[in-house]
């Protein structure tokens, strides 16, 4: 029992109960696929991230890949944005084309 009087909630039937100083899984825990603009914000953080190691450890072989990494990631969610607003636009079109074939077998 809680102070408030009420029963503790149990957290987990089956599975054993992740310690509170561990990271979820997200793949697990997600229910949704996560947005463009969610993905594009966890890549420029860990652009952002990468970037300042590569400032504060200049001249390590590492750092050279994962600084191409970042270019890649970087590319990559410029892409991504770009096919997201063109989806966008195609289901905007597709929508308006529909509208009016509707419109054209009321009359």
């Amino acid at each position: 029992m809680r102070k408030s009087g009420r029963p503790a909630r149990r957290l987990s039937q089956y599975a054993k109960v992740r310690p509170l100083d561990r990271r979820p899984e997200l793949i697990s825990a997600r229910v949704v696929a996560p947005t463009v603009a969610e993905m594009n914000d966890r890549s420029e953080l860990l652009r952002e991230r990468v970037t300042q190691l590569l400032t504060t450890e200049a001249g390590k072989d590492d750092l050279a890949a994962a600084q191409e990494l970042v270019r890649v990631l970087a590319n990559d969610s410029r892409v991504l944005v770009e096919h997201a607003h063109s989806v966008e636009s195609k289901e905007a079109t597709c929508c308006a084309d529909r509208d009016s074939l509707l419109a054209d077998e009321e009359r």
